[in-house]
């Protein structure tokens, strides 16, 4: 291999290099980490924020991050369920659900009902 390849190969690389680095810190961003930056303005040097969730992180930021990961509506939860078959699952609850003259169980399902009240 002569200098020429060589030198290809490794602009080649650089460019992948460069690449990476700036879809990582993008999907770092996204996560709402961001590391320790220091950056240079003039020989003046700022720091960045600094923001970073490991398992020293207290919990109230642990569970802030994963909530920012699965976001989704606050309203609604899920509650379990099992049949004498032993199958399980879950199903969002229904504030309407064994009331008299709203709710049609067992001989309507929660999927056909038409006064689902979701919590």
């Amino acid at each position: 291999m002569d200098y020429e390849e060589l030198f290809e190969k490794y602009q080649a690389l650089l460019v992948e290099n460069n690449s990476l680095k700036g879809e990582n810190k993008r999907l770092k961003i996204q996560l709402g980490i961001f590391e320790q930056e220091a950056v240079v303005f003039d020989d003046i040097i700022e720091n960045k924020l600094v923001y970073t969730i490991n398992r020293n992180s207290e919990s109230k930021e642990k569970i802030k991050l994963f909530m920012s990961l699965f976001k989704g509506r606050d309203d609604v939860y899920a509650k379990r369920w099992q049949n004498k078959e032993g199958k399980s699952g879950y199903m969002p609850v229904c504030l309407n659900e064994w009331k008299t003259g709203l709710c049609g169980k067992p001989n309507i399902k929660c999927s056909e009902c038409t006064h689902k009240s979701i919590a």
